[in-house]
């Protein structure tokens, strides 16, 4: 299934997540919680071939499908790294269709790496088994298909091996960076300088890890320094990182990008999250029901979380309880 593969020009690879929310609506044969549970190589294959036979008349380019906080902060990131990079080569990290250029031709679809959702690729099956083998096979599995733009990498590994003298960019969740794990250190080990793979991402779930060398180590104190929300903010500090860089500035490499950090957030608070208005059980209700409308696999933390993101307030063991009575769940 793998095509031949085209070089890869540019010293520079930025790969980011895709993103839950869409500028085109998603089909029902487009979810993932519509392909039966099973083994990730068994069920990989039947997500694919549902994208493939599905109709393909929303076709649209992958910068312009994903919207929200992060993406629309992720689009500028390119034009700040070529500031001192020069050529910069952006790519999508999607659970959908693997990985994928910003010009590559997507249907809509809803999948996701992370938890939470009943598009989840770990599926019914993180129930009984740990969710980060299940990443990484799902990653693995959606890698081996030749892709919306056929001759185009499918691999992390296969951009290192294409420019060997390059940097690699990755702003992305932990879940993501955990489903991208075996390919991104099979990536960094092909690197001529292997510093010279990058990762922003969350500090307390990954600093321990397999890639604390690479870490830029996001944590909530940066808030207060770059604003917005949580779900945008590993795309607010890299776009911080890379403009406070000088023009032709050359080569990236993690350290010097760990040391920017730090002095960015030397002095910076963790935020105190702001008193939220107040709510009755019926605005609270009434607020699940919209929710709940547009997509009804949400989960009462994701929703509290997006409540109190937009300056309302409700306990949560309140919210919860309000939640089950609108699902019917217990």
């Amino acid at each position: 299934m793998d095509a031949p593969l085209r070089r890869v020009p540019g010293p520079t690879h930025f790969v980011t997540t895709c993103t839950d929310r869409k500028r085109v609506p998603v089909t029902d044969d487009r979810r993932l919680r519509e392909v039966k549970d099973g083994p990730p190589a068994q069920r990989a294959k039947a997500w694919w071939k549902r994208l493939e036979q599905s109709p393909t008349i929303d076709l649209v380019h992958a910068r312009d499908l994903y919207a929200g906080e992060h993406w629309s902060v992720a689009l500028q990131i390119p034009e700040a790294l070529q500031h001192a990079q020069g050529e910069v080569t952006p790519w999508v990290a999607s659970a959908g269709y693997g990985l994928v250029g910003w010009d590559a031709p997507l249907k809509s679809y809803s999948a996701t790496f992370s938890s939470g959702t009943e598009d989840s690729v770990t599926g019914p099956s993180a129930d009984w088994q740990p969710r980060g083998p299940l990443l990484e096979a799902w990653w693995e599995e959606i890698s081996r298909f030749s892709g919306p733009s056929p001759g185009e990498p499918r691999r992390l590994t296969a951009l290192a091996e294409g420019a060997p003298e390059a940097t690699i960019v990755v702003v992305a969740s932990p879940d993501y960076v955990r489903a991208m794990q075996r390919d991104l250190l099979a990536a960094r080990d092909r690197l001529r300088h292997r510093q010279r793979l990058i990762v922003v991402s969350n500090a307390a779930k990954l600093s321990n890890g397999r890639f604390a060398e690479h870490l830029i180590p996001v944590d909530s104190r940066a808030r207060s320094v770059v604003g917005g929300t949580m779900q945008g903010l590993n795309a607010r500090v890299a776009q911080q990182l890379f403009l406070g860089l000088d023009a032709g500035a050359g080569p990236l490499d993690a350290p010097t990008l760990q040391a920017h950090y730090q002095a960015m957030t030397r002095n910076a608070q963790k935020p105190s999250r702001p008193k939220g208005e107040p709510m009755t059980d019926e605005q609270v209700i009434a607020f699940i029901q919209d929710e709940i409308a547009s997509d009804s696999s949400a989960r009462h933390t994701r929703l509290l979380r997006k409540l109190r993101d937009a300056g309302r307030s409700c306990e949560q063991k309140r919210f919860r309880g309000l939640f089950q009575r609108v699902t019917g769940q217990t």
